[in-house]
């Protein structure tokens, strides 16, 4: 066979192939071809067989295909246990996040109750102190409270923050492993 019919003849028995692997494979045998010094017209030597050949490059393509396929069918199955823990500790998360949330209101509330509670105490010395039933009692007794919201207030607010810092950094984690 020429080598002109041979790459014709190799063109169409490897139809099945797309565009660019068919063109692959005629142009490594033009270039070996032409490594070989064989002109268009010249006999290609015995052992380039285009039904052989054709064949093998076919199988090639098979083995290829069954390996693309058997690899998304392992991602696939990779996936799974993933997507499987994420809809299990999906209700959990959802518990953590409605607790922590009826913590924060709590804790809210609470320090708008004791500020409420201190301004009424307040009103309620100045009162006194203008309709003359004051005394030095209710006034350490103001001061007292006084300084226990502040304390109070602080403490939480160092609590709040700490949360915060734990919340960040996990999600610094889950991004930096995703």
């Amino acid at each position: 066979m020429i080598r002109k019919s041979f790459l014709q003849t190799l063109d169409k028995k490897l139809k099945k192939f797309d565009n660019r692997e068919r063109e692959e494979a005629i142009l490594f045998y033009s270039e070996l071809f032409d490594e070989m010094n064989l002109a268009d017209e010249d006999q290609i030597p015995n052992q380039y067989d285009v039904n052989k050949i054709a064949k093998d490059l076919n199988l090639s393509m098979k083995i290829d295909n069954w390996e693309d396929e058997n690899s998304s069918i392992k991602k696939i199955f990779k996936g799974i246990p993933i997507i499987t823990l994420s809809i299990l500790s999906l209700p959990t998360i959802l518990v953590g996040l409605i607790v922590f949330l009826a913590l924060l209101f709590t804790a809210i509330f609470l320090i708008a109750a004791t500020y409420f509670t201190v301004i009424l105490f307040v009103i309620g010395t100045v009162k006194n102190f203008f309709l003359g039933g004051f005394s030095i009692a209710s006034l350490c007794l103001l001061l007292g409270v006084i300084l226990l919201v502040i304390s109070a207030t602080g403490i939480l607010i160092e609590i709040i923050n700490l949360i915060g810092k734990l919340i960040i950094k996990r999600i610094k984690e889950r991004n930096i492993n995703s």
